[in-house]
């Protein structure tokens, strides 16, 4: 997955877009993209990623680096995160 890490002339918002979808870089959207890692290490899917992103905004990019890389590698997370599903479906 190709993840771009942006800003936009004239807007104090950093973006991040996936997927052709394009987000304001904050908690939620950056929960949403990692629910979005989550399941497809947990459904062993192909996890790999790669960020397109001005130097200026590294900051951001390891950001959003070390929270996919936690929630890949987090086995209680997906333990966890498999039990809650389990549990909304009974």
């Amino acid at each position: 997955m190709k993840i771009e890490i942006y800003k936009k002339e004239n807007d104090e918002n950093i973006y991040v877009n996936y997927n052709d979808k394009e987000k304001i870089l904050n908690f939620d959207n950056l929960k949403e993209l990692s629910k979005i890692f989550l399941e497809k290490s947990i459904n062993n899917e192909d996890t790999s990623y790669s960020f397109d992103c001005i130097p200026e905004l590294n900051l951001y990019k390891n950001t959003v680096d070390d929270v996919i890389k936690s929630v890949i590698e987090d086995e209680d997370l997906k333990n966890l995160y498999k039990k809650h599903k389990n549990d909304e479906k009974n």
